[in-house]
């Protein structure tokens, strides 16, 4: 593994964190294998920030914040969704 080394050095706690940042991108490997990005990696940082980006609005939505989100609809407009 390529970042095997990097990973050796961290800290236990940072380690974990790094583990677990990992396993988040494992959730959307359909989606980074149907992706017609070229870099792989481009497409695991993507997933790794779209669970951070979820977990982020669960912690909004939790506190009772909406803060600097438009409403759910901008953002399927501006996906191109519907």
């Amino acid at each position: 593994m390529r970042w095997s080394r990097f990973r050796e050095s961290l800290r236990r706690r940072d380690r974990l964190s790094f583990d677990n940042m990992f396993q988040y991108s494992k959730r959307h490997f359909s989606a980074i294998g149907n992706s017609e990005l070229v870099d792989g990696f481009e497409a695991v940082m993507l997933a790794i920030l779209l669970e951070y980006g979820k977990r982020i609005e669960k912690l909004e939505e939790d506190a009772g914040h909406n803060v600097g989100r438009p409403p759910r609809q901008r953002w399927d407009q501006a996906l191109g969704e519907r």
